[in-house]
């Protein structure tokens, strides 16, 4: 499983970037989204978005998301169920 989950990662990497591409990614971080929000609790959310806060508002970091690196968290927060 885990060379299956490999290889759709490299293949679903070359992807060349388009609208396709972009959408497939927003749906991606969404579905990601959904899974980490059923999985918290009410405190473990307000704690991530407090997180989020400081990180994106107040310090002004910005990071750099890519079709991979939205595969991977998925697949990270898949692990967690």
């Amino acid at each position: 499983m885990a060379d299956e989950i490999d290889k759709l990662i490299v293949s679903l990497g070359a992807v060349p970037p388009s609208p396709a591409a972009r959408d497939l990614e927003k749906e991606i971080a969404f579905l990601v989204w959904r899974l980490k929000m059923r999985r918290m609790s009410s405190m473990e959310s307000a704690i991530y978005y407090n997180g989020l806060a400081h990180r994106y508002w107040i310090s002004g970091e910005r990071p750099v998301y890519t079709l991979q690196s939205r595969i991977e968290d998925l697949i990270e927060e898949l692990k967690l169920w």
